[in-house]
């Protein structure tokens, strides 16, 4: 009898986390908000930086080999599109497969410390302070001065800078718990799953609703709607998590990402002058040739509109 009431158990919680194949491109990445303001501009500066006080990937934080991937690389060798993270399992150290790819793990399968202990999100003891955002963005303006829907403050394309916060997020051990190709659940899913959140630390049912701001903007802020906030609460209490927020600062110039956590669903702000409610989680360098290549496919995209707008 306990068997099948526990098979019975474990086939309804697969409904629910039932992964659908999509075949449509992922929706654009969240964007960071592009309004400009007064804030004085105080950059973290490269030479600024103490390595072993703020290590860029944060040693053991970032297991080697690890990292988001995005978008059709190509296979050197075959001249075939290389595997992604949509179609390849997820990987603990690089040759374990993840079960639990782009699904939240079910309490039978999370990680502990080798104390036995919860394993936790890190909070590293010495906080870094973000710059402050500096309100100068530089996405594109339309005739009338408005910021053109579709790029990050830092200029790039929102699909480019979330390929760097892809990589950014991989390296600090987020997980991908999205369903393959989607953004969110459809709405009439939203109902019986909630409202799905972006990322899990490693395997241990402590969700994140992830939000991508860049220094170019005024503000580091989370703003999810209030419609939204009750459901994605019930998303992490359906998979028997707990739910949080995290910011990623990208700051392109100095090659660097920084992320920042809190427990709970809401519209959070981050203020450098007051980080008592945040949790420090790393920071991670970025590579200046991916950044130009960014650069350079938006500019090429740019172009590409210019020339359909002209036709």
């Amino acid at each position: 009898m306990t068997e099948a009431v526990n098979e019975a158990i474990s086939n309804a919680h697969d409904a629910i986390t039932e992964e659908e194949d999509a075949d449509e491109e992922p929706e654009e990445p969240k964007d960071d908000d592009d309004e400009e303001g007064d804030d004085e501009d105080e950059r973290f500066g490269e030479g600024d930086w103490d390595e072993k006080k703020h290590p860029r990937s944060h040693g053991k934080f970032a297991p080697k080999g690890s990292g988001g991937t995005s978008g059709k690389p190509k296979d050197k060798a075959k001249g075939k599109p290389a595997k992604t993270q949509k179609d390849t399992p997820s990987r603990d150290s690089g040759d374990t497969e993840d079960a639990a790819a782009n699904r939240p793990t079910r309490p039978e399968e999370r990680h502990k410390n080798e104390d036995g202990s919860e394993k936790t999100p890190p909070s590293l003891p010495e906080k870094l302070t973000p710059p402050p955002p500096r309100g100068e963005s530089k996405a594109p303006r339309n005739a009338e001065g408005k910021p053109v829907t579709g790029y990050s403050a830092n200029g790039i394309a929102n699909t480019y800078t979330g390929d760097l916060v892809e990589d950014a997020l991989g390296k600090l051990q987020l997980r991908n718990i999205l369903p393959p190709g989607k953004r969110s659940h459809a709405p009439g899913e939203v109902k019986k799953k909630g409202s799905s959140l972006d990322r899990e630390y490693d395997h241990s049912g402590h969700f994140f609703e992830v939000k991508t701001v860049c220094v170019e903007g005024s503000e580091y802020k989370a703003k999810p709607k209030a419609s939204e906030m009750e459901d994605k609460r019930r998303f992490a209490k359906i998979h028997q998590g707990k739910a949080g927020t995290m910011i990623v600062i990208m700051d392109t110039d100095n090659l660097a990402a920084h992320a920042y956590w809190r427990d709970g669903i809401g519209a959070f702000a981050i203020n450098p002058k007051k980080m008592d409610d945040w949790n420090y989680a790393g920071s991670v360098q970025l590579d200046s040739d991916v950044i130009a290549e960014a650069r350079r496919k938006t500019e090429a995209g740019k172009e590409k509109r210019k020339g359909k707008a002209k036709a």
